[in-house]
């Protein structure tokens, strides 16, 4: 039996069950993904944090978890995709700096969780200079 493997379920059923008492009642599939996106983005976080502070077997053990989320979740899309699809969105609507807010929520919506919100915010950043 894998332990990382056996653990990160554990806590994750754990998480959709207080989530699914939270709402009231079953979660549609975007809710399941979204809570399998916080927390493998809890876990990416831990493991830079565990490695500032210089743990690395504490670090290793966020990104085998954080592994095993990532199993759960649509395939990730690349950050040329992220740019390419970006830009083309951008020129479409005429995005400006001070547009950033909506820019982000339209990228959300195109995307979902197919790819990581860090990725999105750079990508935009640089695109909207």
């Amino acid at each position: 039996r894998d332990e990382v493997t056996s653990r990160t379920l554990r806590m994750l059923l754990a998480r959709l069950k207080n989530e699914r008492i939270a709402a009231g009642s079953d979660l549609s599939e975007a809710a399941v993904l979204a809570v399998i996106q916080s927390e493998y983005k809890r876990r990416k976080e831990a493991e830079s944090e565990f490695i500032k502070g210089n743990r690395v077997e504490l670090a290793a053990a966020e990104k085998a978890e954080a592994e095993v989320l990532l199993g759960f979740l649509p395939a990730q899309v690349s950050e040329q995709e992220i740019a390419a699809a970006v830009q083309e969105l951008s020129v479409a609507n005429g995005w400006t700096v001070k547009e950033f807010g909506l820019a982000m929520k339209a990228s959300k919506e195109k995307f979902g969780a197919a790819a990581d919100g860090a990725v999105l915010s750079k990508v935009l950043k640089e695109i909207l200079k």
